[in-house]
């Protein structure tokens, strides 16, 4: 699973408690009582719907920062949350159930039910079932927790990826980059071409009840030290909570723990292509299940607001150019925990500098306090 998913560290930082000393990467630049000093706004969802739009990001753009510029394509993006507040959840463990679903929205209502295969597997979570169906070399697994697909023929190309990879190229998988080409392994496409490839699959995936998975960005990658000749064309998904994504973690493959600080793992969600035509792998962790709702979020800072916030509290930091400001969830996993089974969700405007995957750059705002987490990738 290395080579079909990179992994995501969250810092203990994140949580709203005190933390070990914290390396140069993570640094928490704003304490509760300059947050207070924030005007909040009543009513979240109508406020967060309200302000995100065009005139909020141009309002954004239009605004002086010393060290905070804008990208021409910046956006603000609320999503449509599903009553904004704090809630526990835990990971799903029930995809198996949906197997059957999944392996026709992949291969068609007529593929041979009685060739799927049904294994076991060590994990640390203990054994846990993989149900497999494989078509002229193309292999769908669906275990309890995840699901994943190789083509065995273009995986003999060794088109993975890793931490040292190089970017040659990222785009957004909105409006404004649809027409953008890419160069893949064998020919180019467009962003919006790309986009649409597993499009139909990932809606089937969200009516089953499966989850809610959608683009986030689509990267091109290259590493000549590795002796790959051919570029790695990499799509990540963001899975979805109650109407928001929930927030992508930096990069750090092939990383397990830190002893400095209590890092949790969580799994991304990445699709690579071989050509315009063919994908070659995918893979998807299950998404989050509420349990229960702690606290509403009645009030929240608004988009400019947390702009604001981040360029006061990062002032240090110059020169920094915004590409996007996203509401988001950000699970927090409980100090002690084994995994990131069970989390709690905080709103945060997540406001990004770099989106380069294994390599990303942000600025995290708690919507509710203001408070601000930055990261900064080394080099």
């Amino acid at each position: 699973m290395k080579q079909r998913n990179a992994i995501f560290l969250l810092c203990a930082a994140l949580m709203l408690t005190a933390c070990a000393e914290t390396p140069d990467s993570v640094k928490i630049r704003a304490e509760s009582s300059q947050a207070e000093s924030l005007t909040s706004v009543s009513s979240a969802l109508e406020s967060a719907a309200d302000s995100v739009s065009e005139d909020a990001a141009e309002t954004i753009k239009n605004t002086k920062y010393d060290n905070i510029k804008f990208a021409d394509t910046f956006t603000v993006n609320a999503g449509e949350a599903d009553d904004l507040g704090i809630y526990e959840a835990e990971r799903r463990t029930d995809l198996t159930a949906y197997a059957d679903g999944i392996f026709e929205a992949f291969f068609g209502a007529d593929y041979d039910k009685a060739k799927t295969v049904s294994k076991e597997f060590d994990t640390p979570n203990g054994k846990e079932p993989d149900l497999s169906f494989e078509q002229g070399g193309t292999e769908l697994h669906v275990g309890s927790r995840y699901l994943y697909f190789t083509n065995r023929n273009e995986a003999q190309k060794g088109l993975t990826f890793s931490n040292d990879d190089k970017l040659a190229v990222l785009f957004e998988s909105g409006d404004a980059f649809k027409d953008e080409r890419i160069t893949l392994a064998e020919g180019e496409a467009s962003v919006g071409e790309l986009a649409g490839k597993l499009e139909g699959f990932i809606e089937k995936l969200r009516t089953a009840g499966v989850g809610d998975f959608r683009l986030f960005t689509v990267a091109s990658l290259t590493n000549e030290n590795s002796g790959r000749t051919l570029p790695t064309t990499l799509l990540t998904y963001r899975k979805y909570f109650k109407g928001l994504p929930i927030f992508n973690f930096a990069y750090t493959a092939g990383i397990d723990k830190t002893d400095a600080l209590d890092y949790m793992l969580i799994e991304s969600d990445a699709v690579s292509f071989a050509s315009p035509d063919s994908i070659f792998s995918f893979g998807f962790s299950s998404s989050y299940s509420e349990t229960k709702q702690i606290a509403s979020a009645d009030n929240i800072i608004t988009p400019e607001q947390a702009v604001e916030t981040a360029s006061r509290e990062l002032a240090q930091y110059l020169d920094l150019t915004a590409l996007r400001l996203d509401l988001v969830y950000v699970p927090i996993v409980q100090e002690g925990a084994k995994d990131n089974s069970k989390v709690t969700f905080y709103p945060y405007w997540q406001l990004a500098f770099g989106l380069q995957p294994l390599a990303e750059h942000y600025a995290l705002i708690n919507a509710v306090d203001g408070r601000v987490i930055y990261n900064k990738p080394k080099g």
